[in-house]
């Protein structure tokens, strides 16, 4: 599920945790970072580079990470 990143910080700040932050660069890094997260049954932030902006574009790396954000089982934040 896709959700925004003050819904985690809220529970995180009132729990004392931290939230595990991964960079991803395309649909199968994307796919195995949301794998975990459902497997360890952990919310998580799927984050990217500039890098990656520059060669796959932002639209491209937002609909992959939104699309398999939406369907994930644990919460998952596109930072």
């Amino acid at each position: 599920m896709l959700v925004h990143i003050k819904e985690l910080f809220k529970e995180g700040v009132t729990e004392k945790f931290a939230y595990p932050a991964f960079n991803t660069q395309n649909l199968e890094t994307t796919l195995g970072i949301i794998r975990a997260g459902e497997e360890l049954d952990v919310p998580l932030i799927v984050a990217t580079t500039e890098g990656t902006i520059s060669y796959a574009g932002l639209e491209t790396i937002f609909d992959i990470v939104a699309t398999l954000a939406r369907k994930a089982k644990s919460p998952v934040v596109l930072h």
